[in-house]
C-alpha cells in the first residue's frame, strides 16, 4: 500500500450520523450533497485534473448493490477524497458506454470512516470534451 500512500486521511465524524437509521443517512447525505457538492470542481494533488462533482455520482452511490453506511458517510468527506485520492489505473471505456466517453480514471484513498481506516475506489469518467467527472460510486474493499 506504500504506493498508494496518501498524505491526507479525511475523518467522517459519527456524531453527524448518531442514532440515524439508513434512509435518513441517505437523506441526510443527499441532502448535505445539494447544499455543498453538487456541481462543484474539486482539483486532484496526484493527478492535478480538476473532477466535476455531479448528482449523477450520487445517484449511482445509492443505486449500487453493495451500498450501505460506510459509503453514505463518506460522501461528507468526499471532497476530500478527491483532493487527496491517489491515481491506480485506467480502463478503457465499455461496449456499452455513451460514444463521448474515452475512459476511466481509477484512483484508492483511505478514510477514516466508523473509527477504522476504509479503503475506498473513486471511478472518474473522462469525456471526450476533456472534462473529468465524479461517476458510479465509492467502492469499499472488503
Amino acid at each position: 500500500m506504500n504506493k498508494y500512500r496518501q498524505n491526507k486521511i479525511p475523518v467522517v465524524e459519527d456524531k453527524l450520523f448518531a442514532g440515524l437509521k439508513l434512509g435518513e443517512i441517505k437523506t441526510f447525505v443527499s441532502d448535505f450533497f445539494d447544499k455543498n457538492l453538487k456541481n462543484t470542481k474539486v482539483k486532484n494533488t496526484h493527478k492535478g485534473v480538476t473532477v466535476e462533482v455531479r448528482k449523477s455520482g450520487l445517484r449511482h452511490l445509492f443505486h449500487a448493490r453493495n451500498a450501505g453506511y460506510v459509503k453514505f458517510k463518506a460522501v461528507i468527506v468526499l471532497k476530500e477524497m478527491i483532493e487527496n485520492a491517489i491515481y491506480c489505473n485506467f480502463n478503457e471505456p465499455d461496449v456499452d458506454d455513451d460514444l463521448s466517453v474515452l475512459g476511466y480514471m481509477n484512483f484508492k484513498c483511505s478514510v477514516i470512516v466508523e473509527n477504522k481506516i476504509q479503503i475506498f475506489r473513486i471511478v472518474v469518467r473522462i469525456t471526450k470534451d476533456g472534462k473529468f467527472y465524479y461517476d458510479h460510486s465509492v467502492k469499499v474493499r472488503k
